[in-house]
């Protein structure tokens, strides 16, 4: 018994080695004659052990316990002896074959247990922490959590008791192995990094995609049969385009990445090696692109974060405020941010743009790939100018209004300073027969309008129209907007407009200072001079 007792305490201090790098392993003496598992003798048959779950990285995740071997009390001596439990039974190696398990051999039965569909009634589910009252045997312990933001942890084959120092232990810690990972998708303003912004039509948004890189198990990147993916694609709607002014860059920074570190983001890695590009055909309007991380990028990379920095150019579709009938602004196949994501979905409101991040969730890497989700959005405004007779209020048509960037410009009229859209030309704004005329795809701020020519039968509005337009974004991703308009230098402010109504007065404008009519003046008089 001695010398059995012996070669059992070598095989638990083998054991203890494997414990310490978060994989236990079995630790017992093989009993040939029965076929099973044995175990010192005891002297407390009624034992229960207790199993405690450090967090280490896998903070907040739940876990299903399932029973592997019973540690059945058998003979005069009190001996524990191992039995695999009936459903695992063929799934089992033999009992004298466990006990030579490497480690790497312990983690690969571990993984293919927990992947056979049908299990054992679970012992405990839903549980973290210390898990108290467990009778002794021997236990899978499964990552049963289905946050998104972090992977799953690697499935751990656990004994209690075991033996340390000479002595039987009944409390068992394991710290189960995983890496945080998270998504963010925002637009690069300035310098700041936000959730939305406002832009004039033809102008170009910069983005910032970035994602943690997790830290997989080291036999992921070497073995060419497992999987491991780790891939971003961003979907913009059709009210933006892709096109050879994107600039899309791949950078690596180190973690954790914060908002100044990511828009300040240089040195950019080559595609090659490191990640494959698939671009949707430029220019294209709600066009697409996936960046394709490789393994070897992976492993050299991992825990540290990985940043997408590209363009898109807001074009002549754009929805104007937050929705627009007859224009659809729906990014199909986006469902929103998922749980764990507090960003606002502004799928569906303005001009969005939306990204997702898909990765292999298991330590040991798999095709179970995990998706997070994020989206952003550009709002654009317009502004509708209504032209009526002062006296009657019947609408004018055929006015025309020319959009100036600054008072300067609109008093000179000069043409570097007319505000230019690709959706009206040269910023000329003509009234149709409701007395309409709308200056489309305006950024918020302040503009400048000057009526250039009268309805026939009218005198021109003198004096340039000070236009505001006011945006507010709700937390929950919505906009409104209206505008501040004064009429002329002197004139009076009226706020929360829907509309720039301006009243034209019957007659002929005459010619200003410097005009012809003024040359033809002073001709006649010297004429009557001479005479």
């Amino acid at each position: 018994m001695k010398k059995n007792l012996k070669k059992l305490f070598a095989i638990i201090m083998t054991v203890a080695v494997v414990l310490s790098m978060a994989m236990p392993a079995l630790a017992a003496e093989n009993n040939k004659e029965k076929g099973t598992r044995t175990v010192a003798p005891i002297t407390d048959k009624d034992a229960k052990g207790t199993l405690v779950i450090n967090e280490g990285t896998s903070s907040g995740r739940t876990y299903t316990i399932y029973p592997v071997y019973t540690a059945d009390i058998e003979g005069e001596d009190n001996t524990y002896t191992w039995n695999p439990v009936k459903d695992w039974q063929t799934k089992l190696p033999p009992a004298e074959e466990l006990i030579g398990y490497t480690a790497e051999q312990m983690k690969d039965l571990a993984q293919s247990l927990a992947s056979e569909d049908s299990k054992p009634k679970a012992t405990k589910t839903g549980v973290n922490g210390t898990v108290e009252d467990l009778s002794l045997g021997y236990y899978l312990v499964v990552d049963d959590d289905n946050s998104e933001t972090l992977e799953k942890s690697q499935p751990i084959l656990v004994a209690i008791p075991q033996a340390f120092n000479g002595e039987w232990k009944y409390e068992i810690a394991i710290t189960p192995k995983s890496s945080s990972t998270s998504f963010n998708k925002k637009i690069k303003e300035g310098t700041s990094l936000v959730d939305t912004n406002t832009k004039n039509i033809g102008e170009y948004v910069e983005y910032r995609l970035w994602a943690d890189i997790p830290t997989y198990d080291k036999s992921v990147y070497s073995d060419e049969t497992k999987i491991l993916k780790f891939q971003i694609t961003d979907n913009l709607s059709t009210q933006l385009t892709w096109d050879d002014n994107n600039q899309l860059k791949v950078y690596v920074i180190d973690s954790p990445a914060t908002d100044e570190a990511v828009a300040n983001a240089s040195s950019p890695i080559a595609e090659g090696g490191n990640y494959t590009l698939t671009v949707s055909a430029a220019p294209t309007a709600g066009g697409s692109f996936t960046v394709a991380f490789t393994k070897e990028f992976m492993k050299e990379n991992k825990g540290k974060v990985v940043v997408i920095s590209f363009q898109a150019q807001l074009n002549n579709d754009a929805v104007i405020g937050e929705t627009q009938d007859g224009k659809d602004n729906v990014i199909d196949g986006y469902e929103g941010v998922l749980d764990g994501n507090t960003d606002t979905n502004y799928n569906g409101k303005g001009n969005p743009n939306a990204a997702k991040l898909e990765y292999s969730n298991s330590f040991y890497g798999s095709d179970d790939v995990e998706t997070i989700e994020d989206d952003v959005t550009t709002f654009t405004f317009d502004i509708d100018v209504h032209k009526v007779d002062k006296e009657t209020g019947i609408n004018l048509k055929d006015a025309e209004f020319t959009v100036y960037k600054t008072l300067d410009g609109a008093k000179e009229g000069r043409a570097d300073d007319v505000y230019k859209n690709t959706l009206f030309t040269d910023g000329v704004l003509k009234t149709d027969a409701n007395g309409i005329a709308t200056a489309p795809g305006l950024n918020k701020g302040t503009y400048y309008l000057k009526e250039t020519k009268a309805p026939a039968g009218y005198k021109v509005f003198d004096g340039v129209i000070e236009v505001t337009i006011d945006a507010t974004i709700g937390d929950d991703g919505t906009c409104t907007y209206s505008y501040t308009v004064k009429m002329g230098e002197d004139g009076t402010s009226a706020s929360k407009l829907e509309e720039v109504k301006v009243e034209d007065e019957e007659g002929t404008t005459l010619p200003g200072t410097g005009g012809i009519g003024t040359t033809i003046f002073t001709f006649g008089g010297l004429a009557l001079i001479v005479l």
